[in-house]
């Protein structure tokens, strides 16, 4: 099995281990989603792409497959040699990093669900930035090490910002990780 099946793989128990895949939608997901280089067109996988993933209600593990993709460019276009310029390296972290981290901060443990509420509440502002609308950030532990797996981990909007590249990780966890928790979890009550 070559690493990008594995990968997807990996990808796929992890969100979506209630589903069985065929074959064919294994092979156009990997074709797609994950091995494709810029210039791979999904209808030259499938015939008709927009029926076969409907069919196949394929569309939200493409649109989940594509967010990911999309914060590998955006941390590609800040850094050079980012994951190893691999979509397959940065999907291979993410998932470890969801499996290890359960999808929380690793500066203040906040979990989506609790990102949720605060925003659900209408306590926090939605920002103009797009980026800060997500739940998280790819950071760099260390900010003169590069984007690869050992120097990345999964931090909210509010630590990746405050953290910048003033503070170290460990610093930053002690001293600020308890207050960016009780701040998302303060603004989860509606007033």
């Amino acid at each position: 099995m070559n690493k990008d099946r594995s990968v997807l793989l990996k990808y796929l128990e992890l969100f979506w281990n209630n589903r069985e895949f065929t074959e064919e939608e294994l092979n156009y997901l990997e074709k797609y989603s994950v091995a494709r280089n810029e210039q791979t067109k999904e209808s030259e996988i499938v015939a008709k792409p927009e029926q076969f993933v409907k069919s196949h209600n394929l569309s939200d593990i493409k649109s989940d497959l594509q967010n990911i993709r999309s914060r590998f460019n955006q941390i590609r276009k800040r850094a050079d040699c980012a994951f190893s310029d691999s979509f397959t390296e940065f999907l291979e972290w993410w998932c470890g990093q969801t499996r290890e981290q359960k999808l929380k901060c690793e500066y203040c443990g906040v979990t989506v669900e609790e990102i949720d509420a605060a925003k659900n509440s209408g306590r926090v502002k939605k920002s103009q930035k797009r980026s800060f609308n997500t739940y998280f950030h790819v950071d760099r532990k260390n900010p003169n090490g590069g984007y690869n797996s050992r120097n990345c981990v999964l931090a909210c909007v509010l630590c990746n910002n405050a953290k910048s590249d003033m503070i170290s990780d460990t610093d930053f966890k002690k001293y600020f990780g308890k207050a960016m928790k009780d701040f998302w979890l303060g603004k989860k009550e509606i007033d």
